[in-house]
């Protein structure tokens, strides 16, 4: 329950529509300082493709009017993700609270398993260099790598 939209005893998957927006959403976000390369080079990032319809609540369009969405105040978002799912909601779409523009998705329990696997990219690969999407986010979100 440390987390937007989780709900309690019901797995979540978090994505983003862009492998930008993923380094962001996990790695460089606005309360971040640094990053250490380490923790960095322990992920990866994942193409999944559904392989069925997943029902969406569409939250996008509240963005700019509802801020909660992009707050640090996760029980509103918590609550939020509850009632969704109490309706039969799947998950959720949402504006990243990371990266200005960007869409987000949070699915739901059963509903992970409707997902394949694409590719898989090393962010930080063999030769020390980084991904870039990790790079795009790392210099947007002015942070330092560190050991």
């Amino acid at each position: 329950m440390s987390s937007r939209f989780a709900v309690p005893s019901v797995p979540a998957g978090y994505f983003a529509e862009s492998p930008e927006t993923a380094a962001y959403e996990s790695l460089v976000r606005r309360e971040a300082v640094s990053l250490s390369i380490s923790n960095a080079a322990s992920r990866v990032l994942l193409c999944l493709l559904t392989t069925r319809p997943v029902r969406l609540l569409d939250l996008r369009q509240h963005a700019s009017s509802w801020p909660v969405l992009q707050s640090l105040r996760f029980t509103s978002t918590q609550e939020v993700a509850a009632k969704a799912v109490a309706e039969g909601f799947e998950g959720i779409a949402y504006r990243s609270a990371q990266q200005h523009g960007q869409d987000c998705f949070v699915v739901f329990g059963d509903a992970l398993k409707a997902f394949r696997q694409v590719w898989r990219k090393e962010l930080v690969l063999e030769d020390g260099s980084a991904h870039q999407a990790l790079v795009s986010a790392v210099r947007g979100g002015q942070i330092m790598v560190v050991p």
